[in-house]
């Protein structure tokens, strides 16, 4: 079955970079479309869930989200596709949802992610939006890892 709608869900790291290769290559080789999602970590920011957002708050939040964007489309660009984008925001324990939610409206074929890998302790303090993502996804799920 040929992936028509590659979802990949972007941040600033080295394994968003090779997901996007991956999803690239994919979305090349089957002439199909790419749409990069990006979802703003409310918690990074401190800001408490009572806490009402400032226009000054809410114009940081979509510049963070247009920068990491920004790059992700200029690597999707580079590899010869020409993605569509779309940002989001959400508290930490939103972000999986929030993910599967948007492979299910834009009507994914399959999700391309990077994963850190990380195990032990630092597993279960961060927790896994990777493996959130592949436990509820209705659709098929690339991971890909850096090893280096």
């Amino acid at each position: 079955m040929p992936y028509q709608r590659i979802l990949v869900p972007v941040d600033d790291s080295t394994v968003s970079s090779l997901a996007i290769d991956h999803a690239a290559m994919l979305a090349k080789e089957m002439k199909g479309r790419l749409r990069l999602v990006h979802v703003v970590e409310l918690d990074q920011f401190g800001w408490g869930r009572a806490h009402p957002l400032r226009d000054e708050e809410n114009q940081y939040i979509k510049e963070t989200g247009d920068r990491v964007l920004d790059l992700a489309t200029l690597r999707a660009l580079k590899a010869g596709i020409t993605p569509e984008v779309h940002a989001l925001n959400a508290w930490r324990e939103a972000i999986t949802p929030a993910l599967v939610e948007e492979a299910r409206q834009w009507q994914a074929d399959l999700i391309v992610m990077g994963t850190h890998g990380r195990t032990g302790l630092d597993h279960l303090m961060v927790g896994s939006i990777a493996e959130g993502v592949l436990r509820h996804s209705e659709v098929p799920v690339m991971l890909i890892r850096h090893r280096g």
